[in-house]
Parts: C-alpha cells; structure tokens; sequence
C-alpha cells in the first residue's frame, strides 16, 4: 500500500497494523497478534487505571484535567479496536483508491498526487 505509508507505519509499531504482505499462518504473523493483544491490553488497562485515578483528585483543576486526558484515552480504545477488526474493510478502500477511477492518468495528475502525498507524509 503506496497511500497513507507512513501513518501505517506508525500503526504497525503500535501493534495496530500487520503488514500486508505477511502469510496469516506465519510464526512472525502469530507473534505480531500477540503483540498486538499486549498492546491493546496495555493501552486498555491504562485506561482502567485513569478511571480510578479520578477518584484521588482533590482539586477541581486536577479533576478537569484527569478528565480530559481519560477521554482521550477512551477515544484511543475504541479506535484501536475498529482499526483491528475493520482492517479487511479498510484495506479493500485503500487498494480501490489505488486502482481506476481514482488514479492518477496524466503526468499533471500524478504531479499533484507526489506534492499531496508528501504534505502529508
């Protein structure tokens, strides 16, 4: 996958995001799914763990704060869950972004592509 490189780079190092080109049966894919679980788990019981940390706030700056950052940390739950089980999904969107319609047909075209690919890259 050509679009979005580096973003999945990052999630790949997150345990979010097997590569694409790994055999589902391999023993590197069954080591990277457990990382994957460690890394959800982790991620999860850091959120458990904010959720009772509300409860030693003794200042109402501190508890807005506390809040926020639990919030933050739920949303990261949740789409790091969507991610692992939308992936076939996200996957099939990405290789038709790659393929006609969507691709570029003039140089003038795949120009404008490379200077948007790397703004965001």
């Amino acid at each position: 996958m050509v679009l979005l490189r580096e973003s999945f780079l990052v999630l790949q190092f997150a345990g979010l995001w097997e590569p694409t080109d790994w055999q589902r049966t391999s023993l590197k894919s069954i080591v990277y799914k457990f990382y994957s679980f460690s890394m959800i788990v982790l991620i999860y019981w850091f959120t458990i763990a904010a959720i009772f940390g509300l409860n030693d706030v003794e200042d109402i700056a501190d508890f807005a704060h506390n809040s926020f950052l639990l919030l933050s940390m739920f949303s990261v739950c949740i789409k790091a869950i969507v991610a692992v089980v939308k992936r076939d999904e996200i996957i099939d969107v990405l290789r038709a972004f790659e393929m006609e319609p969507y691709e570029p047909i003039s140089a003038a075209e795949q120009t404008i592509q490379d200077e948007y690919n790397h703004q965001i890259g």
